[in-house]
Order: C-alpha cells, then structure tokens, then sequence
C-alpha cells in the first residue's frame, strides 16, 4: 500500500479529491483529501491543498500515533455500484448515505 504523502501528492497532481484503494485487482476502500486529515485531526482541512501540506511532515505526531499507510486510513465500508446501475438509483445511493461519490466496478 501506498504512503499517505504519495496518496495525497497523488490527489493533488490528478485534481481530485478521492481515489479507489485496490488490492490484487479487487476494491477494497477509497480514500478521500478529508480522509487523510480527519483521521489524525478530527476536523475537515481548510482549502483545497491544505491536506497536502498537512500530512508533509512524517515525523509529525499524529503519524506516528495512526499510520502512514493508505490503508489505516480509508474508508473500507464502500458503496460501489455496476456500470449497469441507473443512475436514479446512484442518486439515491448518494443522498441516503450522504456521500459524495460511489466506485464503478465491473466483473466483481
């Protein structure tokens, strides 16, 4: 699994706030600019690259309480949906959930 720095340098370079984790070809989290400073902070960050500069520094305390791995902090209980799913229901999905965006998978 990837460092949170290369996640975060990831989300940053690519311009997006969220990004599928997957293992041996198989969805297993997604984790999220607010996944990254919530898990150590409690709070949501302030600006859009303000995580970025966050999590820059590894010896920081916070690192060394919770990880410096994606997988110790994504979400593992994801809502992913079919290429095939209408997207009624994806709205749905999103607003009973109060989420923000749900993985497209194919072939399981």
């Amino acid at each position: 699994m990837r460092s949170l720095e290369a996640a975060a340098e990831t989300l940053q370079t690519n311009g997006v706030s969220g990004a599928p984790v997957v293992g041996d070809g198989k969805l297993e989290g997604v984790v999220t600019a607010n996944d990254l400073v919530r898990s150590f902070t409690g709070v949501s960050p302030r600006g859009r690259h303000a995580w970025l500069s966050f999590l820059s520094n590894p010896t920081a305390d916070f690192v060394r309480r919770r990880g410096t791995r994606v997988r110790d902090v994504m979400t593992r209980d994801v809502v992913a949906v079919t290429e095939e799913t209408p997207l009624a229901e994806i709205a749905a999905i999103l607003d009973a959930r109060n989420i923000t965006r749900v993985p497209v998978v194919g072939g399981g």
